[in-house]
């Protein structure tokens, strides 16, 4: 990410010695993007380096993560944990967490709703459900065509889970 940005500080340089103005809005917009990548990397970095230190579960991050994200959002969230006997590997534990936290910050910036459930519940004896629900406007019909990083973060995760996910309006209102 950070030599994508040296290539298109390059660029805005030789547009601005040109002055192309185009060219710059163009490398000011890939810029932006990409700064926006490179502060979620480090962000997702420094929280994975902090539950390795912590040690303290995958329970006591979501916890956490769930009151911080309340308090940061204004956002009623509710966590259902329903995990008691399933034993998680640590990098396990890191993926479910990062996905749970993209999620939940994709509906904080983009749901305008007012309510976030966060449910993990175990299916059977080796399935994990996990269920970010909000009660906002839902999520465009052609989403996939968007370009989110978030979603992408949350579909390379769930891969290295051997999981499957789906993002899909609810039927009520809201993104599940």
């Amino acid at each position: 990410a950070l030599s994508y940005l040296k290539i298109q500080v390059t660029r805005l340089n030789k547009a601005i010695n040109k002055d192309d103005r185009l060219v710059m809005q163009d490398v000011s917009a890939e810029l932006k993007s990409g700064l926006d990548a490179a502060y979620r990397q480090l962000r997702e970095l420094l929280t994975t380096f902090r539950l390795k230190v912590d040690g303290a579960g995958l329970l006591s991050a979501l916890q956490t993560t769930v009151s911080q994200l309340s308090e940061q959002s204004g956002l009623q969230i509710r966590l259902d944990y329903q995990l008691a006997n399933v034993p998680l590997a640590p990098h396990e534990e890191i993926h479910l967490l990062q996905i749970i936290r993209e999620a939940s910050q994709n509906a904080v910036h983009h749901s305008q709703g007012q309510n976030l459930t966060i449910s993990l519940q175990q299916d059977g004896q080796k399935y994990i459900l996990l269920a970010v629900e909000d009660d906002g406007v839902g999520i465009p019909d052609k989403a996939e065509k968007l370009n989110h990083y978030g979603l992408a973060i949350i579909q390379e995760r769930s891969k290295h889970l051997a999981g499957e996910i789906s993002i899909r309006r609810r039927p009520e209102g809201g993104t599940a």
